[in-house]
């Protein structure tokens, strides 16, 4: 779902963090029931302004895991899913009576790195991590080929932008030399909040 919504501010004001509990939008859609990080049901909204809805009642369920949203697909527990894993497109568009849209997408994924700890203070270590990531690889085996290598985080691309931030061509086994000795670090680790380092 967006971020954003038009709300009523006098309703959002009045009633605080409530509000989110039984929220009243201006879309084709009203929320008749919610239950967070599970469920949200909808019901046509008569006052629409604009074409009503064919549809009279839609129920989203949020699942994260993303194996257990094409199973619900493909057992019909479930009509849609959004945002399909990469790697299972192709498995969904075998099942018969299923087949996945792909259109162009805002979604970037990308390795950010935390210039205040070493060994990424150095600018040389961020250029041999960039000549070490063959992106075309993990587009291959991430994604099945369904997605598009990227030079910069941004999803719109644009030319001023795209020439300033150009990436480094990949050259597997360079990093090393373009880092010097020793510089590379052995292994990454994910750690959600850097305070815990």
């Amino acid at each position: 779902m967006y971020a954003y919504s038009i709300v009523p501010e006098k309703l959002v004001k009045s009633e605080g963090t409530a509000f989110f509990q039984h929220p009243v939008g201006s879309g084709p859609f009203m929320v008749s029931s919610y239950s967070a990080d599970s469920e949200v049901d909808l019901a046509r909204n008569p006052y629409f302004y604009g074409t009503k809805p064919k549809i009279s009642k839609v129920k989203i369920m949020i699942v994260p895991d993303d194996n257990s949203r094409v199973l619900m697909l493909e057992s019909k527990k479930a009509d849609v899913i959004e945002n399909p894993p990469g790697n299972l497109v192709s498995q969904i568009n075998k099942t018969p009576g299923l087949s996945v849209q792909l259109f162009p997408s805002t979604r970037v994924d990308f390795i950010q790195l935390d210039q205040h700890f070493k060994p990424f203070k150095s600018q040389l270590v961020r250029e041999a991590l960039n000549y070490a990531i063959d992106r075309n690889a993990i587009v291959k085996l991430a994604y099945q080929g369904h997605a598009t290598p990227r030079r910069f985080v941004h999803a719109v691309q644009d030319g001023v932008l795209r020439l300033r931030t150009a990436a480094l061509p990949v050259r597997p086994g360079q990093g090393e030399a373009a880092a010097g000795p020793g510089r590379l670090p052995a292994r990454l680790q994910h750690v959600p909040d850097h305070r815990q380092r």
